[in-house]
């Protein structure tokens, strides 16, 4: 029996040439070398490592000032860092930067390794990676080719699912550099690539066979993390697995039926969101689109026995399979503040400047006094700083969430109430108080 070596937080570097990382104020941690140790003063001295492309692919949100020059020599105190030694880089024998995408396996496990891994995947082009059983997604603010095909679902379905052998795994492999050394990755436990697929499958088979109990898919990350869309890929993707299968028994009629009714809930569950977008979202700092409240949404599943495999000869196995049959959907934590006061870079919810942003005729049927406004007309709107979300106007975006209100039963009178209902708020934000003149 053979077991992985014990990684520790950082590895000895006694000798001059050991690449580093070194804490800085404006980048966190930059890559260096050592070039010399002392041990009277508990110091080091290392030459800064930056590549030569480092400010175009470098991004921060600190305002202290950084000097780019390269090769640069800074005295460190090493009391300053764990265990009194600077946390090693994970390089090759030639200091360039390996990454690994089960971050695990990393030789030198730390902050900096870990910042400095998803920086390598995120330049190749690699949104996910992996931490044990999590996976972690960073937003390539891009489509990628290709990564959410259906025939890159059926690869996760029937490696983690079904456990076949039928697709190669280097022809789903996301790509990585030619020059990798291959030692490197001797010990990552799984033969693909991190992807969500990978979440949506495990969280499937966990819900029918031994051991079968209710799942949960947590989904967090700050704002504009891609949060919101990573939920729309993994339940589009639960509700398509029952019709994959594992090169055995095509999917029973049945079966077919039942997945063909529970993608159109899931149709209404996606559709769903810009209401609720429109009501709980908002611009911000750091996000045009921010979701400022959270959100449980669970799914109903109803285990249905497949057909059985007519070709084998003696008893046929029953097999089964789980399809959509329901879901509930809670928010929480509304940021409620938000529509009294916001600051001035920042917009309210976006549901005020949709109704603001729709048609003339129908404002003057929700209210007279909305019938020729503007966001200037009202102090808890104010002027927007944007009117594109998500690459729509809000004028754009009104339709899409009128569209929705229908789907689920709300127009006609329903609509305008519901709207003369946010129009008296909007009105609220301009009442002024004073003293009572007739109390003296």
């Amino acid at each position: 029996m053979t077991s992985k070596p014990v990684l520790s937080h950082t590895t000895s570097y006694k000798n001059n040439g050991s690449r580093v990382y070194i804490r800085d104020k404006k980048y966190c941690w930059i890559p260096a070398s050592v070039v010399s140790t002392d041990t009277t003063s508990n110091t080091a001295i290392v030459s800064v490592d930056l590549a030569a492309n480092w400010v175009s692919i470098t991004s921060h949100t600190s305002d202290e000032q950084f000097d780019e020059e390269n090769e640069r020599e800074i005295t460190v105190k090493l009391s300053d860092y764990p265990g009194g030694e600077l946390p090693k880089q994970n390089a090759d024998e030639n200091g360039k930067l390996l990454a690994k995408s089960d971050m695990v396996d990393l030789p030198n496990l730390h902050e900096a390794g870990i910042l400095y891994n998803l920086k390598c995947q995120h330049a190749s082009g690699i949104p996910y990676s992996r931490v044990g059983d999590i996976v972690v997604a960073m937003n390539p603010f891009q489509r990628i080719e290709n990564l959410y095909n259906e025939e890159k679902q059926k690869f996760y379905v029937n490696k983690i699912i079904w456990g076949g052998n039928q697709t190669s795994d280097k022809d789903f492999s996301m790509v990585r550099s030619k020059s990798t050394v291959a030692s490197f990755f001797k010990f990552e436990k799984t033969h693909y690539d991190p992807h969500i697929y990978e979440t949506s499958s495990r969280a499937y088979s966990g819900l029918y066979g031994m051991g079968a109990s209710d799942q949960t898919i947590l989904v967090s990350g700050e704002s504009g993390a891609g949060k919101t869309e990573t939920v729309k890929i993994v339940m589009s993707h639960l509700t398509k697995i029952a019709t994959f299968h594992d090169g055995k028994d095509p999917p029973a009629k049945e079966i077919i039926d039942s997945v063909a009714l529970s993608e159109t809930l899931v149709t209404r569950i996606l559709d769903s969101n810009p209401i609720f977008e429109a009501f709980g979202n908002a611009t911000t700092l750091r996000n045009d689109n921010s979701s400022r409240f959270g959100r449980y949404t669970q799914l109903k599943f109803q285990l249905i026995q497949t057909s059985t495999n007519t070709f084998r000869k003696g008893p046929k196995p029953k097999r089964y399979t789980c399809v959509l049959s329901g879901a509930d959907c809670t928010t929480y934590l509304l940021e409620k503040a938000r529509i009294v006061s916001h600051v001035s870079k920042e917009r309210n919810f976006h549901i005020f400047y949709q109704l603001l942003a729709s048609p003339n005729n129908f404002r003057s049927q929700v209210l007279d006094v909305l019938a020729n406004a503007t966001s200037k007309s009202f102090r808890y709107v104010g002027k927007p700083v944007i009117d594109i979300i998500g690459g729509k106007s809000d004028a754009q975006n009104w339709t899409d969430t009128q569209k929705d209100f229908c789907k689920i039963g709300i127009a006609g009178d329903k609509l305008l109430t519901m709207m003369r209902i946010l129009c008296v708020i909007l009105q609220l934000g301009n009442l002024t108080f004073g003293p009572n003149q007739s109390a003296r």
